[in-house]
């Protein structure tokens, strides 16, 4: 699955598992968001519930 984010227009690959495509037939929704510590450059990323998502810049 790509994701394209509208702050800075990039792609993103998410990677879901087995656990996370049974809690997505189960109704529950994948949330992404930019996340980061003060100082530091925010990082994409991606929940299932509180379980994160592997997600990695898109190259196409």
């Amino acid at each position: 699955m790509s994701v394209n984010t509208q702050e800075n227009n990039q792609e993103f690959t998410v990677e879901f598992s087995e656990e996370d495509l049974k809690d997505i037939a189960g109704g529950a929704k994948p949330k992404f968001e930019y996340r980061g510590k003060p100082g530091q450059a925010p990082e994409f990323r991606g929940f299932v519930g509180v379980r994160p998502i592997k997600t990695f810049p898109f190259h196409k």
